[in-house]
């Protein structure tokens, strides 16, 4: 009886090892594929093709800010709901996305965002 048991734990183990390796090449294939979404997005022009935010970038505090590549718009807007949803919304596509004529991306401490009108990114080769 013992034998039988053992068996069926192995079996019922390389079923689950091969459904999360399953899992996880579908999850690659999913960033991969969000990766390529937004990239074209960012060459598109604002009226075409861009996502679409589920929630009110305009109810954010953006604060204008001069970096190494020019002016962008800066948001620490920690309180507000749609500062987190929109963080939620972006470590989910890879942690930048165009939408509506805008670049949105999170900076390196996870909590600010950053953007500005995707006409001034500078695209790479």
């Amino acid at each position: 009886m013992m034998n039988k048991e053992v068996a069926d734990l192995k079996t019922f183990s390389m079923t689950v090892l091969c459904w999360l390796d399953a899992q996880e090449a579908a999850n690659q294939q999913l960033r991969i594929s969000i990766k390529k979404l937004t990239s074209q997005n960012m060459n598109a022009p604002p009226s075409e093709g861009s996502v679409e935010l589920p929630f009110h970038v305009e109810n954010l505090l953006w604060t204008l800010k001069e970096g190494a590549k020019g002016p962008f718009q800066l948001s620490d807007d920690l309180d507000n709901p749609d500062h987190e949803a929109l963080l939620t919304f972006l470590k989910s596509a890879g942690g930048s996305v165009a939408s509506e004529g805008y670049y949105y991306w999170i900076f390196p401490d996870g909590k600010t965002i950053g953007r500005k009108p995707s006409n001034q990114v500078k695209r790479r080769p």
